[in-house]
This record gives structure tokens, C-alpha cells and sequence, in this order.
């Protein structure tokens, strides 16, 4: 009788120390972090090209009043 309830109760421990879940956990993480990681790639190369589109702006505002300068 008592020898069986350990057997259980060791069933029951092995159950909760599976190393598969526990890999499966850390895959989870490291695919979410990799997801993170991805997405602010794509961020900063969104502001990049925000920052150039902007100093492209300017650099047509100080032409244009470069010319007008030159015609007065």
C-alpha cells in the first residue's frame, strides 16, 4: 500500500520537472525576444528615413530662399 502512493507521488514529481516544458518556455522566450528585436530594426529604419525625408525638406527650403536671395 504505501509503496504504491510513493510511486505516484514520484509520477507526479517527474511531471512537474519535465525538462520539455521548460525548453519549450525558454523557445517561447527567445522567439519573443527575437520578435522584439526584429520589430525595433524596423523601427529605427522607419526613423531614419523620417529624419532624412525631413533634412531633404530643408535642404529644398534653404535653395529656394538661397535663389530668392540671389534674384534680389
Amino acid at each position: 500500500m504505501g509503496n504504491e502512493k510513493r510511486k505516484k507521488n514520484k509520477s507526479k514529481n517527474f511531471a512537474n520537472k519535465n525538462p520539455k516544458s521548460k525548453n519549450k518556455n525558454k523557445n517561447k522566450k527567445e522567439i519573443i525576444r527575437r520578435i522584439d528585436s526584429e520589430v525595433n530594426k524596423k523601427d529605427t529604419s522607419y526613423r531614419t528615413d523620417v529624419v532624412i525625408r525631413q533634412q531633404e525638406k530643408l535642404m529644398k527650403e534653404a535653395r529656394t530662399m538661397e535663389e530668392k536671395d540671389s534674384r534680389r
